[in-house]
C-alpha cells in the first residue's frame, strides 16, 4: 500500500555489544531548552559555520517551553519529555525495529546529514542492504546537516531531495530506439 518511502535519519540495528541489554525506563524526563540547544549542535564540527540560528532557536525554544503548560513551574524551565522515541532508537540498536526492512517492496530513500551522529555510514549501510525487496533504493547524504537537518539551514535541500524521490523525479524515461536503433532513455539508477 506504500508507493515510495523515505526514511530522514533513520535508525537501524548495530551489533549488540556484549552484557548490554535493551532499555528500560521511566516514561518521561524534563528536558530544558539549553539542554535541546546543546543536542541540536552537539554534531557540528568545531570551526565550522552554524547550521541553526540563535535567533531561530530562541524563538522555538519559547514554543517548546508553551508546550508543556508547567514548564516553567520547574527549576529550570523544563518540559516534560516522553522517553518512548529514545528507547526505541535504543531498542532498534539492539535489533528490535518496528519493522522488518527486508519485506519492504516499495522505493525507498534514506536521506541523512553528513554530520548524523546517530545514523553512521555503516548503519546507513546496513539498512540499505537491508531493503533486499525494494526494486530501487537511495542513500542520499547531505553536506553540512546533522540528525535534525530539518530545523536546519540545508532543510530546504532535506525537502527537495524528499519531494523528487516522492513524485517519482528519479524514475527512468522509457527507452525507445530513434531512427538510427540507438535507445535514448536514460538508464534506471539503483544506488
Amino acid at each position: 500500500m506504500v508507493d515510495r518511502w523515505v526514511l530522514f535519519g533513520p535508525i537501524a540495528r548495530r551489533p549488540p555489544r556484549r552484557y548490554e541489554s535493551a532499555p528500560s525506563g521511566p516514561a518521561w524526563r524534563a528536558i530544558t531548552s539549553e539542554d535541546q540547544r546543546k543536542r541540536f549542535i552537539e554534531d557540528v564540527p568545531a570551526g565550522e559555520l552554524p547550521v541553526l540560528s540563535r535567533n531561530h532557536f530562541d524563538k522555538w525554544a519559547e514554543r517548546y517551553l508553551d508546550s508543556d503548560p508547567k514548564s516553567r513551574t520547574r527549576s529550570p524551565a523544563s518540559v516534560k519529555v516522553p522517553l518512548g522515541p529514545f528507547n526505541d532508537i535504543l531498542r532498534a540498536w539492539h535489533g528490535e525495529l518496528g519493522y522488518e526492512p527486508a519485506l519492504v517492496q516499495a522505493p525507498v530513500a534514506l536521506i541523512r546529514g553528513e554530520w548524523d551522529g546517530v545514523v553512521p555510514d555503516e548503519d546507513a549501510r546496513w539498512l540499505f542492504d537491508a531493503f533486499r525487496a525494494s526494486r530501487l533504493k537511495r542513500d542520499v547524504k547531505i553536506g553540512r546537516g546533522t540528525h535534525l537537518m530539518h530545523l536546519e539551514v540545508m532543510r530546504v535541500a532535506l525537502y527537495r531531495e524528499t519531494n523528487a524521490f516522492l513524485l517519482g523525479e528519479d524514475k527512468a524515461l522509457t527507452p525507445h530506439p530513434p531512427s538510427g536503433g540507438i535507445a535514448d532513455g536514460v538508464a534506471s539508477a539503483t544506488s
